[in-house]
Order: C-alpha cells, then structure tokens, then sequence
C-alpha cells in the first residue's frame, strides 16, 4: 500500500490542494502549479477537508488567516489525524509583518506543525520552491 505522500493522481503527478480564500491569488498560484503538479483549491478550510477526504492530497498549502476557521486550526487537526498525518503542509500568509499585532506568531506554525512556512509577498516562485522540497 503506498503512503499519502508517494501517491499520484491518475494524471501520473503528484496532488497539491492549495486552501486559501482570496480567488485571485489561488487562481495566479494554481496555473504556475499546474504546469508541474495536478492542482485542487479550497476556498475555507471546511472545503479544504471534503478536499482532503475525497482526493488525499500529496501536500497541502494552507493559507493561515480566513474566517471562521482559520488554517492553524486545521493543521492541528490533520497533524492529529490518523489518515492525514503524514500529508506535508506549507503554512501561507499575507500577514508576517502584522503577525505581531494578531493572536498568531511565527512560533505558532512550530506548534501546529506545518512542515513550512512561505510568506506571500516572497511571491509564486517561493510557494513554488517550498513545494518541491516536500514533493520530490
């Protein structure tokens, strides 16, 4: 039986479910994806998990701010769970420079155990490059 991580689509590629809930910035990140890496979207992180549970994805990008649940949230739950464990999460966000001024810190990916975290102002290559270390 092969591991989530070693799965692959019917495409032959490797599954990246990118969760965020700004649609223009999944769309401009998914057509660079794509050309690598078949490519699924979630707009909260309710989506997310239907997401997870009907494809399981090889690596999820998570965007941490969104409402009501935020993506911290569901790191934590899917580092929990016995299925989703081993999926690599890259933890996204917008807001490292304010983090200081919210209820988050940098510190806060340690404890939820996202295996990366990717600034998006660090721009698509950055997203890019973070999923290629998980998904050799």
């Amino acid at each position: 039986m092969e591991k989530l991580s070693e799965a692959k689509s019917d495409s032959g590629r490797k599954k990246v479910l990118f969760i965020d809930d700004d649609p223009d910035y999944v769309k401009s990140v998914k057509l660079v994806l794509e050309k690598k890496y078949e490519v699924m979207t979630a707009f909260s992180v309710e989506e997310g998990w239907e997401r997870i549970a009907e494809q399981s994805p090889d690596l999820i990008i998570l965007d941490v701010m969104m409402e009501p649940k935020n993506g911290f949230t569901l790191a934590k739950e899917l580092k929990a769970h016995q299925t989703y464990k081993d999926i690599p999460i890259v933890m996204l966000t917008g807001v490292v420079p304010q983090i200081l001024r919210t209820k988050y810190s940098p510190d806060d990916i340690l404890r939820y155990e996202g295996e990366d975290f990717v600034e998006k102002s660090a721009g698509i290559e950055e997203i890019l490059s973070a999923v290629e270390r998980y998904l050799k």
